[in-house]
């Protein structure tokens, strides 16, 4: 029987893997941290301990770990690859992109890599580059949804539109309830005009994850286009209760356009607005307040707005001023518009009941007693967190890889 002691870090380093294959994650975090403590120069924990922090969240301390043992070992390609990972998340697509490349130059078929240098390139706007990697993904994944979507989204930019639409049936037939898949080509539809499409499958994309503002958002363009103002209305007030914070200067617009089509530039002055005021050097928000301004026939404040958009300007505090002053009368013509509509509406209740009282005779008449429905609850806000990688992969590509 041997005496010798187990290495620093081991007893810890077991515990940690057991909590990982049962699912435990926070305990299988914790353990992975104190193996780290124990034994801070061992690459093998320290990798395993960097997969475990940026799963959680961790970005910051993750990042760390892999920059470290890349510098150790510039060619441990899963220590790269995941830091590719943790650098895309935290939206360092430059750098990614690099250390992307740098492991398909030692390992051409990796599969975290390729999806990874993807996923940059899309979100880049760069799609043909995103197109090789993708196809590549595809011959080395091809029962993947994740992948089939990813491929699609990397056609379509194709004028045609029929290979990206393929390639996402294609995602949706080996899993229907893929969202990616399901919100990727109602937009698609979307861009093709193929208005009714895109809002049965921005519906779907809804009733699957009712807290998510994206296909309620895919659903209300879908619905103004095709006309149906009310049905957008009720899609955008949704995402908007549904939305994260950063979501609610786009999804304002989205309102301001709404207003403006349906003739309401009061409404649409307002809508505006308050995208300004969360976003005042946004190019996107700056534009529509200007066309807002110049639809109400404040010619001057709009040509003003326009030019430091253009300009990548902030806005003079005088124009400030004269913009919160229109906005705010705005807001009184509609506070004003509601409290006569509701009046009208009480008078005509109330002619209504009059004239069933004409005979004096109240008429009783004996019904079912119904049961109250409650009240719809609003949808709580969207607390889903952006995923690693790997996630995306599922089973089919796990982001993590250990090391030899």
């Amino acid at each position: 029987m041997s005496d010798s002691l187990p290495p620093p870090g081991e007893a810890a380093f077991e515990r940690a893997l057991y909590y990982e294959r049962n699912g435990k994650s926070d305990a299988a975090l914790a353990a992975y941290l104190q193996a780290l403590e124990d034994a801070p120069d061992n690459l093998d924990i320290a990798f395993r301990t960097a997969t475990a922090l940026m799963r959680a969240g961790h970005l910051d301390e993750a990042l760390s770990q892999l920059r470290r043992i890349v510098f150790i070992e510039p060619e441990n390609v899963p220590a790269r690859a995941n830091l590719g990972n943790c650098q895309y998340l935290m939206g360092d697509l430059t750098t990614a992109e690099a250390n992307f490349k740098e492991v398909l130059g030692l390992q051409p078929d990796n599969r975290n890599a390729l999806y990874g240098l993807a996923s940059v390139q899309l979100d880049l706007n760069k799609p043909e580059a995103a197109f090789a990697p993708a196809q590549k993904l595809v011959e080395l994944l091809p029962q993947s949804a994740p992948v089939r979507t990813l491929f699609a989204r990397s056609q379509s930019k194709d004028p045609q539109g029929s290979a990206a639409i393929a390639s996402f049936r294609k995602a949706l037939e080996l899993d229907a309830t893929h969202m990616p898949a399901i919100t990727g080509l109602a937009e698609l539809y979307l861009r093709r005009r193929r208005f009714a499409e895109a809002a049965v499958l921005a519906a779907q994309a809804h009733a699957l994850e009712p807290q998510a503002s994206l296909p309620l958002r895919t659903l209300a363009d879908a619905r103004m286009a095709s006309g149906d103002l009310e049905g957008a209305r009720d899609a955008l007030s949704k995402a908007l209760k549904a939305c994260k914070s950063s979501e609610r200067p786009e999804l304002l617009l989205r309102f301001s356009a709404l207003h403006r089509k349906a003739g309401d530039l009061d409404a649409a002055l307002v809508d505006v607005f308050q995208a300004y005021q969360l976003a005042p050097r946004n190019a996107n928000v700056l534009n529509t307040l200007g066309t807002c301004l110049a639809a109400l026939k404040q010619g001057q404040m709009a040509r003003q707005v326009l030019t430091a958009a253009s300009r990548d300007e902030a806005l003079a505090e005088g124009l400030k001023n004269q913009i919160a002053k229109a906005a705010a009368d705005a807001e009184q013509t509609l506070a004003a518009r509601a409290t006569a509509a509701n009046l009208e509406q009480s008078t005509s209740e109330n002619l209504s009941d009059d004239e069933d009282d004409d005979s004096g005779v109240a008429e009783v008449t004996f019904e079912p007693q119904k049961t109250s429905r409650p009240e719809s609850r609003p949808l709580p806000d969207d607390l889903a967190l952006e995923s690693d990688l790997g996630d995306e992969l599922n089973s089919a590509a796990p982001n993590e890889e250990k090391p030899s």
